[in-house]
């Protein structure tokens, strides 16, 4: 009698051992996933297999994860056909619950991200680092997307010279694009302005050497802030002026650079091409104005703008 029963104890260890030993795919009923799709890995334990045989079969594809708030049911006939389908090693046990009910973890996608991904393309894009003020990127809303979802950002329009970006914010899952906005960002260059080295007083002479160039934003400059010291021949200072204040054209007399009858050199520019001529201003300019000027070569009256002492330009 006890003979047998040493006997029987063998056979059921032998017979624990030998399943043990076994390949097994043991599927679970209830994951919650990550990635855009899912993969046997994610919702199984895999054991007694090589390492290679392993990670092929927790790639095993058994198709999209669900939307986040959402769930997939999987029933234990499309699992084993699809394992089956995908070849099992020889003696693999399996074991497949009735369902395998499959959710989508997830995270919130915060606004601080979302701008900072936009600010950065922007800046990027630009290529202007040194000469930016400020990028300013709209609030954007905390949304709830699936775990590992990213960002992707693209500019669709930066005029040149303009104060606008627009750009396209995507939501990826995956290469699924979920969720698209388009955000306008506001950028604030920096800009050559010239101020003051030192006080002066009305009536005083303000010439180049009086003024430095200095950058600063364009949104804190006035609109007719002067920025080029050649402006200054022969200018006065209309009113008490105070060190390190942006000259302004409204504080300065300026000397006129063209008189009225005054020949002048006509120059026109575009696309590469510069084409000179002589012509008559039909009335005193200062640097910066436009005037009307008449072509002695053609005597036809045109306008163009002062661009130096007895020199108007024009654009073609």
């Amino acid at each position: 009698m006890l003979r047998h029963l040493v006997i029987g104890l063998a056979f059921w260890a032998a017979c624990v051992s030998s399943a043990s030993a076994a390949p097994q795919v043991h599927v679970q009923s209830t994951v919650q996933v990550r990635a855009a799709n899912v993969r046997l890995g994610d919702v199984a334990r895999l054991s007694g297999l090589a390492s290679a045989e392993r990670a092929r079969l927790a790639a095993i594809d058994l198709g999209p994860a669900p939307a986040v708030g959402t769930g997939r049911l999987l029933p234990r006939a499309f699992l084993r056909s699809t394992l089956e389908a995908a070849g099992l090693p020889a003696g693999t046990v399996l074991r497949l619950p009735e369902r395998l009910e499959v959710t989508r973890a997830s995270a919130v996608l915060e606004s601080s991200a979302q701008r900072e991904a936009v600010e950065a393309v922007v800046r990027s894009h630009l290529g202007q680092v040194d000469t930016l003020a400020s990028v300013k990127v709209p609030n954007l809303p905390d949304v709830q997307v699936p775990a590992g979802a990213t960002i992707s950002v693209t500019v669709e329009r930066a005029p040149k010279g303009g104060r606008t970006v627009s750009t396209t914010l995507k939501v990826l899952d995956g290469q699924v694009a979920i969720r698209t906005q388009q955000v306008v960002v506001q950028i604030d260059p920096l800009t050559p302005t010239l101020v003051l080295r030192a006080d002066m007083g009305r009536g005083q002479a303000v010439t180049s050497n009086d003024v430095v160039s200095v950058m600063r934003p364009a949104s804190e400059q006035p609109a007719d802030a002067m920025r080029d010291p050649a402006e200054l021949m022969g200018a006065t200072a209309r009113r008490d002026l105070t060190a390190g204040e942006p000259l302004v054209r409204r504080a300065v007399e300026l000397q006129p650079m063209v008189a009225r009858g005054q020949r002048v050199t006509m120059v026109a520019l575009g696309r590469g091409i510069r084409v000179s001529a002589v012509g008559e201003a039909l009335a005193a300019g200062r640097q910066g104005e436009t005037i009307r000027i008449k072509n002695l070569d053609s005597n036809k009256v045109v306008t163009g703008r002062v661009s130096g002492p007895q020199t108007v330009q024009m654009e073609l």
